[in-house]
């Protein structure tokens, strides 16, 4: 007798997810009938489940043989929603970052940051976190929010306003040089209120000497800090001595390192060969434009020895009050002397005779600030010293 054995291999497909309202078809193969365990009799079903379910399809095939295979479609949702992000919700116009935060949701294949409006600043995200590089140029309200996003789409979150105040930006400009002498504004812009490294609370405050003068500027509860550093260029020319005495012409020397040298005749080298008696001023001028000058007066005369003249001392000199005046010879003479203004004018004449040691006393506390001359004659023994009024 011959046996036949008849086999039947049901198939329901691989298992399926679908979203939330959406819907599935399984297909079952494998024999000629088919029953599924919603009672539907057809190859092919559409389903709609809510929750993850199992569906059981029986195949009958040959010789009704019966076999039996399970399919699961699984349901999937959309994530959670995510929370507020929390970071800073004001701040101060400026050129930094600011990191904000949300909690990790399950389910998430990413994180969607987003930043607006787009000129506030420009943000880099991090999974559940993004740094905000901000404009330095927004002032106003930002938007930060985020999305979670799955297969099934996404959730979004509440959105963060974050306020950015203005603040002040003062440009004191750059580090620079000015001549000694000249007065130097510093303009901190408009600002509320102002606090100067001197002290100030002025918008403006003028420099005259050297150092590193900073500012902090306020508007409202912002500020912005800028310094400038100052260095005041002093050019000096100085020829020593108030009178030159000489039997011989003489070379005055103004001294190397000036662009410019200007004498009282006009002559513009660094030495003027003098051959008369008399005032010679010269202005010297630096890489700057920065300016000085001196005087001397050369007494020039012929067959008088300096060594033999009389030693006189001026002190102090600047003087703000009394100016003495010492000389010292070894025999006596006779004295005239002259204290004189600028202008060339006599303010005040003595004569003194016969003496080898002279002591003189001249008040010039009610004299105006500037510069004098003293006027020391003995014979032919003439001297100028220029005296500086304090």
């Amino acid at each position: 007798v011959d046996v036949n054995v008849f086999e039947v291999f049901a198939d329901a497909g691989s298992d399926v997810e679908i979203c939330t309202g959406q819907s599935a078809t399984l297909v079952a193969s494998g024999g000629s009938g088919f029953e599924w365990s919603t009672t539907e009799t057809t190859s092919t079903i559409e389903v709609s489940p809510l929750v993850d379910t199992e569906y059981i399809v029986t195949v009958t095939g040959v010789n009704s043989c019966e076999d039996t295979d399970t399919v699961s479609v699984i349901v999937l949702s959309l994530p959670e929603m995510p929370d507020l992000p929390s970071g800073i919700t004001e701040r101060c116009q400026a050129e930094d970052a600011n990191v904000f935060t949300t909690n990790s949701v399950a389910d998430v294949v990413s994180y969607n940051w987003v930043v607006y409006p787009a000129e506030s600043g420009v943000g880099v995200p991090t999974d559940n976190s993004v740094s905000i590089e901000w404009n330095i140029d927004f002032t106003g309200e930002t938007g930060v929010y985020v999305e979670a996003v799955n297969v099934c789409g996404f959730t979004r979150s509440d959105t963060l306003f974050v306020q950015t105040n203005p603040s002040p930006f003062q440009d004191l400009g750059n580090d620079t040089t000015i001549c000694s002498g000249t007065i130097l504004t510093l303009d901190a812009g408009l600002a509320d209120s102002y606090l100067w490294n001197n002290g100030s609370v002025l918008q403006t405050i003028s420099v005259a000497e050297q150092g590193v003068f900073g500012v902090e500027s306020y508007i409202g509860a912002c500020s912005n800090y800028d310094e400038i550093y100052v260095t005041v260029s002093d050019p000096d020319i100085e020829f020593e001595q108030d009178t030159i005495y000489s039997d011989v012409p003489v070379s005055l020397d103004a001294g190397s390192g000036f662009s410019e040298y200007l004498w009282n005749d006009n002559s513009v080298s660094q030495t003027l060969y003098v051959t008369n008696s008399g005032w010679y001023y010269v202005t010297v001028t630096n890489e700057l434009g920065c300016t000085d000058n001196d005087s001397v007066y050369v007494d020039i005369v012929s067959g008088i020895f300096v060594e033999h003249k009389p030693q006189i001392n001026i002190y102090p000199n600047p003087v703000e009050d009394i100016l003495m005046l010492n000389i010292s010879f070894e025999s006596s003479l006779n004295y005239k002397i002259e204290l004189v203004g600028i202008d060339g004018k006599i303010i005040e004449a003595r004569e003194i005779s016969g003496r080898s040691v002279v002591n003189e006393e001249f008040y010039m506390s009610g004299f105006a600030p500037g510069i004098y001359l003293l006027k020391v004659e003995s014979g032919n023994d003439l001297r100028l010293f220029k005296i500086l009024k304090q």
